[in-house]
């Protein structure tokens, strides 16, 4: 947990940036297409304002105040007006028409017109807020120029809903983000005291044990006819069994701790797996299991830690023998690789469901539904030692149909 929290904590984190980076370029699309439409509005109102005022038949003449009248018929704005020369031109009534047809395209009804030549530096024909008068004298040079001062709040006003939805939106991301870290945040705390509390309960019953045994080899040394006693040696058995368990336990401590380092040297993977079959004869014998182990490569030899890769061996062929409802029956086969070995385990258990592959390497994990005991900790400390090894394990099983266990040593580890 702890080396994931972090990967967890800046994938969450650039979701979070990425959704908002997406919202801000929906905002300025949303913003450049009410821009656009404004602009396009602007210009329809005042081609539309104009429109009419060819109407007027001598050459230079524009809209007499008296008698201007401005209505909409079929949907477009239209005027009636007296024609009188171009030096009387009458801003008031042409700017009456202009927020005639501003408020037919709904738009702000606040502007600032003027009449600008073609030769003054502010004229900008191509600007969607600039029109021609030239369509009711051919003669003139002249153009209507409007500007909005409260342009920016039209547009804000267009953008509630984008601007609503993207801060719900982003707002909900937020405090599912806060949740998220807080739950992870969370579960690291209660993973770390269920840590320690298995590591103190290992250190506490470290001593005990090794004094258990101690007691029981010495009981033994005294009086040489309890050496056969069946009731001593069921407690040398749990002993050992608990023993076992507490050294897994330390193990995964000094690995979460980055404190474990492997005691390499040349190991001849034939007579280790030999030595770990003839230490387990008595379970083996218990369970009547039949255990066959390949003898092709008798002489190939790796660099590992011989102590733990045996500890791995045996917990394979434990679980082979304890998650199995007839005579257990385990395959070992061993073949040479050009990196290394491929050391095979195969059994007639039960198998392992598909729902269940991905969990069988986690720590405190069992198989449902079952019945054997133990504390799930055996085939995650098989994947620890085979990954701190360089090698590789891959599980191969169906449901009810047994399973094959591949383990892949690396023959270029160095001492």
């Amino acid at each position: 947990m702890r080396g994931v929290m972090p990967y967890l904590i800046a994938l969450l984190t650039a979701s979070f940036l990425l959704i908002l980076a997406f919202q801000i370029f929906w905002l300025r699309q949303s913003r450049q297409t009410i821009e656009d439409q404004f602009n396009q509005k602007v210009s329809m109102a005042l081609c539309a304002a104009v429109e009419g005022l060819d109407g007027c038949s001598p050459g230079n003449c524009t809209l007499q105040a008296d008698g201007f009248k401005t209505f909409f018929e079929d949907g477009k704005l239209s005027f009636q007006g007296d024609c009188i020369h171009l030096e009387q031109i009458d801003t008031l009534a042409l700017s009456q028409t202009v927020g005639e047809a501003l408020r037919f395209y709904d738009l702000p009804e606040q502007f600032e017109m003027s009449i600008l030549h073609e030769e003054d530096p502010a004229c900008k024909p191509e600007s969607p807020f600039c029109c021609a008068i030239g369509p009711f004298s051919a003669g003139n040079n002249q153009f209507i120029s409007i500007e909005f001062p409260g342009r920016s709040d039209y547009i804000l006003s267009k953008m509630w809903m984008p601007l609503i939805s993207t801060v719900l939106l982003l707002a909900f991301v937020l405090l599912v983000f806060i949740f998220t870290i807080h739950s992870l945040l969370k579960q690291r705390r209660i993973a770390q005291f269920n840590k320690d509390f298995f590591n103190n309960m290992a250190h506490e019953f470290r001593t005990p044990l090794t004094n258990v045994k101690l007691a029981l080899n010495r009981v033994m040394q005294k009086n040489p006819s309890l050496a056969s006693d069946s009731y001593l040696h069921i407690v040398e058995d749990e002993n050992e069994k608990l023993n076992r368990n507490v050294e897994r336990v330390l193990a995964l401590a000094k690995l979460d701790n980055d404190q474990y380092e492997l005691k390499l040297e040349k190991v001849a993977v034939k007579k280790l797996l030999d030595d770990v079959v003839r230490e387990m004869d008595e379970l083996i014998r218990k369970s009547k299991a039949k255990v066959a182990i390949s003898d092709q490569i008798d002489q190939l030899q790796i660099w590992a830690d011989p102590l733990h890769l045996s500890h791995a061996f045996r917990n394979l062929i434990e679980n082979a023998i304890k998650y199995c409802q007839e005579v257990p029956e385990i395959h070992i086969d061993l073949k040479a690789t050009k990196e290394g070995v491929m050391l095979i385990f195969e059994d007639n258990g039960i198998g392992i469901p598909d729902n269940q592959k991905k969990m069988v390497f986690d720590r405190f994990s069992r198989l449902e539904p079952s019945t054997a005991k133990g504390f799930g900790l055996g085939l995650s400390y098989v994947k620890m030692i085979i990954d701190l090894h360089k090698g590789k394990i891959k599980l191969f099983s169906k449901a009810g149909r047994g399973s094959r266990f591949e383990l892949f040593l690396p023959s270029t580890m160095q001492a």
